[in-house]
């Protein structure tokens, strides 16, 4: 018999999917900097911190959701209430769960660690952005479209409406992939930086 005490219920983990989707967003965002920045001189502040160490942070955004993703589809009975909801597509209010007591922790963990990093991952991600417009990194064009080829296929996830432990796999491969190409722009760090 199933008491309060052993089962809680939880909020739905499409959200907090949607929230980590989010933040692999945030960081192909990257693409449209080949489209709006102009060439301009103006007497903005600029950014004081490293290049390198703002990309490195950026790659560790990426790697650390690519690991959320991965122990959320390990620990996928805490996300969704059945095997049939696995499969169903992504959708509010048909996911429900009850975790259990125990398990609670684990489950909490997972969604404050996927907050932190849409957090980390937006600030991040706006500072290379800014390094970019700043020329402080001058990346080639083929990695603005490569950036977008990320947008799409995150918004695949949601157009098609895949299942929960689809989107979960396919969020972890392009949180890989979007590391690679953050990686990619390290050599774009202009020369005059000193960094």
């Amino acid at each position: 018999m199933k008491t309060d005490r052993m089962l809680r219920l939880a909020p739905d983990p499409v959200s907090a999917v949607l929230c980590a989707i989010g933040a692999l967003a945030a960081v192909a965002s990257i693409a449209a900097v080949n489209w709006v920045v102009e060439d301009e001189e103006t007497d903005r502040p600029r950014n004081k911190r490293n290049p390198r160490s703002v990309l490195r942070e950026l790659e560790h955004n990426c790697l650390a959701l690519r690991d959320v993703l991965r122990r959320m589809d390990r620990n996928l009975q805490l996300f969704s209430s059945d095997r049939g909801s696995v499969a169903t597509p992504i959708k509010f209010g048909v996911h429900a769960i009850q975790v259990p007591q125990g398990s609670s922790k684990l489950h909490q963990g997972v969604v404050t660690e996927i907050a932190a990093l849409f957090d980390a991952a937006s600030r991040n991600t706006f500072e290379v952005m800014a390094l970019i417009s700043e020329t402080a990194l001058e990346p080639e064009e083929d990695v603005y479209f490569r950036f977008g080829e990320a947008q799409a296929r995150l918004n695949a996830l949601l157009i098609d409406r895949t299942g929960l432990r689809e989107t979960l796999a396919e969020a972890a491969g392009i949180a890989e992939e979007l590391a690679g190409l953050v990686q990619a722009l390290r050599p774009a760090i202009a020369l005059d930086t000193g960094s």
